[in-house]
C-alpha cells in the first residue's frame, strides 16, 4: 500500500484471533512514539471535519489499524454487512441510470435487473445474487455508467467490491484490511479514536460530514484544540448526494468558510489535509477538461499534476484571512495509502508536542 509494505491480502482467512496490540507493521519509522490510548479525559482533543466522501473515517480506520490494534472481529462481521448492504443498494442506482441513458444492452438484462431490483438492501449476498449481479456488471454500457457516475452518489471504489463480488459471496467471507478501509459508510453521529502521542493523551474524533448531519456539528466545537479539515481533492467534477446539483467543491469551500468565521475556533490550529492524491492523479490524466471547468480561473497547464495539486492549494489558503495562514498546515494524503497516513499521524503528533514544549 506504499513506501514499501506489504498488500493487505483479499484472500478469504479464517476468523482472525481478537488482539490488543496491532501486527501491522508500521510504514514509518518516526521518533515520536504513537499508541492505543485508554485515559477518560484526554490532554488534547482534534477534531475531523470535511464534506461526506471526503475520506475522514477511512483516515480513522487506517490510524485504528495502523495504531490502535487493528479490526476486532466485532468489526469484520459489522463490515460484511456494510459491504453487502452497499453493493445491492449502489448497484440499483447504477441499474436506475442505465435504464434511463440512451446506452443500448441486450433485452435479457431486463429481467435480470428486475430481479435485482426486488431485493432487500439487506439480503445477504449469496451466489445466486452475485451472479445476477455479475451478468449485468459485465455488460459494457453497465461498465460505461459507472464511469459516468460521479452525481448518482455511487463510491469511488465500487468497481473493486463488484469484481470481487463472488468472493464476497462466499459464505466463510471476512473483509480483509483492504476491504474495511475501501468500505463506504456514510457516517452519523461521532466516535473517536483514543492516541498516546508519548505521554500526551490524543482523543481524535470523527463527525459525519453529510448536509443532514452537520447541524450536529456545534455540539462537537467545545473544549477543542486542533482541526483536521479533509478535502477530497478527487471531487473536482462531482456534484453533492444530496441534491445532484451542487458542487463539491462549491460545498467543501462553504465548510472551509464556515469554520474560518466560527468565533470557536478561530484560534486553533488547522491541519488541512488534501485526501484522495492518488485518485485525483487518475482522474486528471483521464478528464483534464473537467479540472479546467471546475477551476476555469486556472491558467496552468492542466496535465500537470504538481501545478494542479498548488493550485488547489492556494484556492483553500487564499480563502483563509492573511493573519489566520500561519496557523493553517497544508498536507497531501491518500487514505488508502498506510504509509501517507503514517507521515499525517506524524506530522499531527510533532505539532501537538511542540505546541506542548514537548518536541
Amino acid at each position: 500500500m506504499g513506501c514499501g509494505a506489504s498488500k493487505p491480502s483479499n484472500k478469504i482467512a479464517p476468523e482472525p484471533p481478537e488482539s490488543t496490540h496491532s501486527s501491522v507493521k508500521l510504514p514509518v519509522e518516526t521518533d515520536i512514539k504513537f499508541e492505543k490510548g485508554n485515559f477518560e479525559k484526554p490532554d488534547v482533543k482534534a477534531i475531523l471535519l470535511g464534506a461526506g466522501e471526503s475520506g475522514k473515517s477511512t483516515i480513522s480506520r487506517q490510524l485504528k489499524r495502523l495504531y490502535c490494534g487493528g479490526f476486532t472481529n466485532s468489526d469484520r462481521h459489522h463490515f460484511k454487512n456494510v459491504i453487502s448492504i452497499a453493493i445491492i443498494s449502489d448497484f440499483k442506482l447504477l441499474i436506475d441510470d442505465l435504464r434511463k441513458s440512451s446506452y443500448s444492452y441486450p433485452n435479457e438484462l431486463d429481467d435480470i435487473m428486475d430481479q435485482i431490483k426486488a431485493l432487500e438492501d439487506t439480503d445477504p449476498i449469496d451466489h445466486p445474487i452475485s451472479q445476477l449481479i455479475s451478468r449485468v456488471w459485465e455488460d459494457p454500457s453497465m461498465k460505461r455508467i459507472y464511469e459516468e457516475s460521479n452525481s448518482v452518489g455511487i463510491a469511488e471504489n465500487f468497481d473493486y467490491f463488484l469484481n470481487n463480488i463472488s468472493q464476497i459471496a462466499e459464505s466463510n467471507y471476512v473483509p480483509s484490511d483492504l476491504d474495511i478501509l475501501k468500505a463506504r459508510i456514510r457516517t452519523t453521529g461521532n466516535s473517536d479514536l483514543k492516541l498516546m502521542v508519548e505521554k500526551v493523551k490524543l482523543q481524535l474524533v470523527d463527525i459525519g460530514g453529510q448536509k443532514n448531519e452537520r447541524k450536529h456539528w456545534e455540539s462537537c466545537f467545545s473544549h477543542l484544540n486542533y482541526i483536521i479539515f479533509v478535502q477530497a481533492l478527487s471531487e473536482f467534477d462531482q456534484v453533492l448526494f444530496e441534491d445532484k446539483v451542487t458542487s463539491r467543491v462549491a460545498d467543501s469551500l462553504a465548510i472551509w468558510d464556515m469554520i474560518l468565521s466560527k468565533p470557536l475556533l478561530t484560534e486553533l490550529p488547522i491541519f488541512l489535509v488534501f485526501n484522495k492524491k492518488d485518485l485525483f492523479e487518475t482522474k486528471l490524466k483521464k478528464c483534464p477538461d473537467r479540472f479546467k471547468t471546475s477551476f476555469p480561473e486556472f491558467n496552468g497547464d492542466v496535465n500537470n499534476i504538481d501545478e494542479c495539486l498548488e493550485y488547489v492549494k492556494t484556492v483553500f489558503l487564499n480563502a483563509a484571512p492573511p493573519q489566520r495562514r500561519n496557523k493553517i498546515f497544508p498536507i497531501f494524503t491518500c487514505a488508502m495509502d498506510e504509509c501517507s497516513i503514517s507521515k499525517l499521524i506524524n506530522t499531527i503528533g510533532k505539532q501537538i508536542l511542540i505546541d506542548k514544549n514537548l518536541y
